[in-house]
């Protein structure tokens, strides 16, 4: 009995020790996913964020470029958003994702720009992107929009709308 638990105690290790389990079969990403979901390795939702990295790295290929579910409010206001125009007219920033067990994906943003005097300027002048970015918990990834998709040039002032993830 005593060898049993070490040889388990040892296999236990092993698995927790590498990314996808020593005894895969899995040859792409949706096959790693189920192959580890069947086998009980996901414990809360926490867990899920940890298996498709695992599974993004061993099948990069094949992985598809998800972007998740619709965050809440609460999600939203973990998201730190800083913005910097460019003088050649390119809108430049970084996102910070605060949230502790959930991918950022994909955020709407609303960009409107600035008077002279720093207030912002009627709604309609006001212009909406998408950024596609992958950003995991407490971490910041860097965006740039070309000047040529854009008819800002100034300051500007922003809006999270939306964001997406899992």
């Amino acid at each position: 009995m005593r060898n049993f638990i070490l040889l388990y105690s040892g296999l236990l290790i092993l698995v927790m020790s590498t990314d996808v389990p020593a005894e895969s079969n899995a040859h792409s990403y949706q096959e790693c996913l189920l192959e580890i979901t069947r086998d009980g390795f996901v414990q809360d939702r926490s867990d899920i964020g940890r298996i498709k990295s695992m599974c993004e790295k061993r099948f990069p290929d094949s992985a598809p470029n998800i972007i998740g579910d619709k965050l809440n409010d609460k999600a939203l206001d973990k998201i730190d958003l800083y913005t910097n125009w460019t003088e050649k007219g390119e809108i430049t920033g970084s996102v910070y994702n605060g949230n502790p067990d959930l991918i950022v994906t994909r955020l709407q943003v609303l960009f409107t720009p600035k008077t002279d005097k720093g207030s912002v300027m009627d709604f309609f002048d006001s212009e909406e992107y998408y950024l596609n970015l992958k950003i995991k918990p407490f971490s910041t990834a860097t965006f740039s929009i070309d000047p040529k998709k854009t008819k800002i040039r100034g300051p500007l002032g922003w809006k999270l709308v939306r964001a997406w993830g899992y």
